[in-house]
C-alpha cells in the first residue's frame, strides 16, 4: 500500500512535536503569539514550548542540580526569580552563562544562602551592610552566577524598584511566568531606562545589548514629561490583559501557602523622569504597601500622580477603610486581654510598627479583608484603564496630527 501524503497541516498533529519545535526556533515569542492567533489548531503552540525552550526545569539545571527540589523551596519562601537569565529564557535566546536573580523577604535569606552554599555556591561579592535592599553574589565551579536579593518588602516591591531597565521586568514565581512589557521587549527586541543614565548602568546595558536588545532612554513617541505613551506609561496591574503571562508545569510541586492573586493584584505605573531639563529616562512609581493587620497578605500598589489624582482619593479612601477595621478588631478584644502589641497600635491609630506582622497572632474573632481589598484594587484598576482608552481615543479622533498628537499603535499582547 502506498506511503500517505503529508500535508502541511499535518504538521499540527502532535506526533510532529520536533518538527513544530524545529519550526518555532526561528520565530520570536511575537510570531508565535501571531501565529496561534490565526487558527485554533495553533493554540496548542505554547504547550509545545513548554516542553522545550520555555521548559522552566531544563532551563534551570544550569543552575540547580535537581530543578524541581529548588522550585519546592522557591514555593516554600515565596521567592521571584528575575535577572539576564529570565530575560533570555522567555526571549529564547542564548542564556547559559547568564546572572539569575532571586529576590526573597528577609527572613529566608539564611534559608536561602545554607542551600546555595549545599549546592556548591561561594560567596563571591560581598554585601552591603547599609543598603535598605541587599544583595549579595555567588558563584558555583561551572560559572554559574546567583545574586540573591532581600529586604524586609514583598520581593515584586523590590524587582519593581530596583530594575534599571524595561527588559529585565519579568518574573517567575512557583508557577508562573509574568513579563510585564511584553511587546517592546519580546517583540520590538526593545528596552528602555529605569534611572538615569550613569555609568552603574554600563554592565546591565552592555549585557543586554550583547543579548540582542536595542537599549533606548525613552520611546520616540513619549511627548513630555506630562504626557504619555500609550504602551509604557499607562496605569498597569500585573495580571492585566498588557501582561504575557503562562503557568508552569508543577508536576511534582508542593503549591505556595501565598495565593496567586497577592502577585497579581499588584498596581504599577511608569513615569518620565526629567534631570536638568531634560527627560532621561522612565521611573517606577510605585511605593505604598498594604499589610494592616486585617489583611493576610502583603500587597503592592502604585502611589499617586499628577496625571491620577483620583487614584490617590482612591487609595487614601483605602487605607482609611482599613485602619477603621483594624481599630475596630482591636476594640472587639476585651481590653483585659489585650497584648501590649494590640494596645500600642491602637494608640497609633492602626498604624503598626516594622515588625509587627511577625509577632501578631489574631485571635478567634479576628476578621481579615483580603477579599474587599483585590475587588478595590480590581475595580480601580478596570476604571484607570476605560479612562485610558477614552484618553487615546479621543486622540485618535483628532484631526490634527502633530509630533505632541500622535496616533497611538494598533496594540498587540502575547495572551
Amino acid at each position: 500500500m502506498e506511503n500517505q501524503k503529508i500535508q502541511l497541516d499535518d504538521l499540527l498533529d502532535d506526533r510532529f512535536s520536533p518538527i513544530q519545535a524545529t519550526l518555532m526556533s526561528y520565530l520570536n515569542p511575537g510570531d508565535i503569539a501571531a501565529l496561534a492567533k490565526t487558527s485554533p489548531d495553533f493554540s496548542h503552540l505554547q504547550g509545545v514550548l513548554l516542553k522545550g525552550e520555555h521548559s522552566i526545569n531544563k532551563a534551570l539545571r544550569q543552575f540547580f542540580e535537581t530543578p524541581i527540589e529548588f522550585r519546592n523551596l522557591q514555593a516554600q519562601w515565596n521567592a521571584l526569580l528575575s535577572g539576564d537569565f529570565v530575560a533570555c529564557f522567555l526571549g529564547r535566546k542564548p542564556f547559559q552563562g547568564k546572572c539569575m536573580t532571586i529576590t526573597v523577604k528577609t527572613k529566608y535569606r539564611t534559608n536561602v544562602e545554607q542551600y546555595l552554599k549545599e549546592e556548591g555556591y561561594t560567596l563571591k561579592a560581598p554585601r552591603d551592610p547599609t543598603a535598605d535592599i541587599k544583595c549579595a553574589i555567588y558563584e558555583n565551579a561551572p560559572g554559574a552566577i546567583i545574586e540573591l536579593w532581600w529586604s524586609d518588602n514583598p520581593p515584586i516591591f523590590d524587582i519593581l524598584t530596583r530594575t534599571s531597565h524595561t527588559a529585565l521586568l519579568n518574573v517567575i514565581s512557583w508557577n508562573k511566568v509574568y513579563s510585564l512589557f511584553p511587546v517592546p521587549t519580546f517583540v520590538e527586541e526593545q528596552t528602555y531606562l529605569l534611572e538615569r543614565m550613569n555609568e552603574s548602568l554600563s554592565g546591565p546595558l552592555r549585557s543586554i545589548s550583547e543579548s540582542g536588545w536595542t537599549t533606548k532612554s525613552i520611546h520616540w513617541k513619549q511627548e513630555d514629561v506630562s504626557g504619555d505613551y500609550q504602551g509604557l506609561t499607562r496605569p498597569r496591574q500585573i495580571k492585566d490583559r498588557h501582561t504575557w503571562m503562562f503557568k508552569l508545569d508543577t508536576t511534582g510541586m508542593t503549591p505556595s501557602n501565598v495565593p496567586d492573586f497577592v502577585l497579581e493584584s499588584t498596581t504599577f505605573k511608569l513615569l518620565v523622569s526629567k534631570h536638568d531639563r531634560r527627560i532621561t529616562s522612565y521611573v517606577m512609581n510605585i511605593k505604598c504597601i498594604f499589610k494592616q493587620p486585617v489583611l493576610r497578605y502583603e500587597y503592592v500598589t502604585r502611589s499617586t500622580d499628577k496625571a491620577a489624582p483620583s487614584y490617590g482619593d482612591a487609595i487614601k479612601e483605602l487605607e482609611d477603610r482599613l485602619t477603621e477595621l483594624t481599630i475596630m478588631e482591636i476594640i472587639k478584644i476585651p481590653k483585659e486581654e489585650r497584648s501590649q502589641d494590640l494596645e500600642s497600635l491602637l494608640n497609633r491609630d492602626g498604624q503598626q510598627s516594622e515588625d509587627f506582622r511577625e509577632r501578631f497572632v489574631p485571635p478567634p474573632t479576628w476578621n481579615f479583608h483580603d477579599v474587599e481589598l483585590i475587588a478595590f484594587l480590581q475595580e480601580v484598576a478596570e476604571r484607570d484603564e476605560d479612562r485610558y482608552k477614552g484618553r487615546f481615543q479621543r486622540k485618535k479622533d483628532s484631526k490634527v496630527k502633530t509630533l505632541r498628537n500622535w496616533e497611538p499603535e494598533e496594540e498587540t499582547t502575547l495572551k
